[in-house]
């Protein structure tokens, strides 16, 4: 049986980043960021939540226990993003926040912000819809 997300992007790199949905259901996305997420990258993450967004997900889990860095204009796309999920009447919950990453958001004064979990990302299950595939785009 063919996946309906078969020709969905799954991986979005570039510039030191990595993007990737790990997990996707009709309303919910789940998605694991590695690498640096600067002023260069940023725009690779917004367009891969926008990609979820426009496919009719609006509640996601964007997991950044990979992120290595991270800087204001970073942090303003995962901004971005949370507040393109609550325009849609879903939300973007955020897990994995490196010491490093918890402080920058401590530093801007977001965590009222943006919605924070402090408990570990569940595992996928075995109905969910793996990253298995490349980008071409």
């Amino acid at each position: 049986m063919n996946s309906p997300f078969a020709d969905e992007p799954r991986i979005w790199t570039g510039h030191g980043l990595t993007v990737a949905v790990i997990g996707r259901h009709a309303l919910q996305t789940a998605v694991r960021v590695g690498g640096e997420l600067d002023l260069v990258s940023a725009p690779i993450l917004g367009a891969c939540l926008q990609n979820e967004l426009a496919a009719g997900r609006r509640y996601g889990r964007l997991n950044l226990s990979d992120v290595t860095f991270i800087d204001s204009i970073g942090l303003s796309a995962v901004l971005d993003a949370h507040e393109a999920f609550l325009a849609q009447h879903g939300m973007l919950v955020l897990t994995g926040l490196s010491a490093r990453v918890t402080r920058i958001v401590q530093v801007l004064n977001l965590e009222g912000e943006l919605m924070i979990s402090q408990f570990p990302e569940p595992a996928p299950s075995a109905d969910s819809e793996q990253c298995i595939l490349q980008s071409t785009g």
